[in-house]
């Protein structure tokens, strides 16, 4: 399994780079053309697995290697003649790629734990039954997760564009009508788990787990309210403030230990479900607090750029 893994990285690695170049060239088919071939491969050859039958941790994974370095073997020979190597830059780039990653990395690694914080907290406070039945739970209100990555893919360059064909006015703009348009989506999305969130969670895990639409209201609605935020964060990357997204994100997970830690022991799953949306809502406040000061700083002069602990070289 050790070594599937080993070469399944790589391979991952390739074809996510292929994906991020095809969304910065906004070529959205052709990125949905990668994942849709991956997909098809990797399911492939997982029915293979089942028919043989061979299935086991070690060859599903080597499935995702082989399905992944495929597409990105297939993406980097179709693509070759268009890419290029300057040794002159390549210190400038990777000395840029690290500033701006690093921070990047860190803001991932706590947005993830911030995924995995409240299963902690309901096994510590409630057993690990409570944290069973909130896994299954936020399964269900996960279903908007594949839209909520699509959109973040599709946001960052888009807003990036839009910032240098008309600067920050442009881009204010186009924030206004995304989040416009995040808003329908969310209460439409509220309004889904609202009228079917309860069926389709008897239909999956059964009737044992009737009664549970508030809950299922209450960690929709931690959901929809950090989606309300997404263009918020996508704007502070595009103008080069990473460090602050990494903050905002270590600031919403000390929230989510401060809110639902209590919350859950008193008043079990519901209560930290709404300590969850607590600290969902408050860090959407917050991040569009930064937004609101990371646009003045953008517009400001450079001198008071560089007066500032904001400012971008310095990340």
């Amino acid at each position: 399994l050790a070594a599937a893994v080993t070469l399944a990285l790589p391979a991952w690695a390739l074809r996510e780079t292929a994906r991020q170049v095809l969304f910065a060239d906004l070529r959205f088919g052709a990125a949905l053309v990668v994942d849709g071939v991956a997909s098809a491969l990797q399911l492939g050859g997982l029915v293979f697995l089942v028919a043989t039958p061979r299935l086991d941790a070690a060859t599903m994974t080597m499935v995702l290697a082989g399905s992944c370095g495929v597409v990105g073997v297939g993406w980097l020979v179709s693509t070759w003649r268009g890419l290029a190597f300057r040794r002159a830059w390549l210190r400038a780039d990777a000395g840029q790629s690290f500033r701006f990653g690093r921070w990047g990395a860190l803001s991932q690694a706590s947005h993830v734990l911030q995924g995995y914080a409240l299963n902690w907290i309901l096994a510590i406070t409630g057993g690990f039954a409570a944290a069973g039945v909130y896994a299954a739970l936020w399964s269900i209100v996960q279903l908007a997760s594949p839209f909520l990555q699509g959109a973040g893919n599709a946001m960052t360059p888009i807003l990036a564009q839009q910032r240098a064909q008309g600067g920050r006015p442009q881009l204010a703009r186009t924030t206004a009508r995304v989040t416009r348009l995040a808003f329908v989506a969310v209460v439409l999305y509220m309004g889904a788990i609202a009228l079917a969130g309860a069926p389709v969670t008897r239909v999956i895990y059964g009737p044992q787990y009737d009664g549970m639409l508030a809950t299922l209201v209450l960690l929709a609605g931690s959901v929809g309210v950090a989606a309300l935020a997404l263009v918020a964060t996508k704007v502070i990357s595009v103008l080069e403030y990473p460090h602050v997204n990494f903050g905002l994100n270590l600031a919403g997970l000390v929230m989510i230990v401060l809110f639902a830690a209590p919350l859950g022991h008193a008043y079990g799953l519901n209560g930290a479900a709404a300590g969850l949306l607590l600290a969902a809502a408050l860090g959407t406040v917050l991040k569009w607090g930064c937004y609101a000061l990371v646009m003045r700083l953008d517009d400001a002069e450079p001198a008071e750029m560089t007066a500032t602990s904001l400012s971008p070289p310095s990340y």
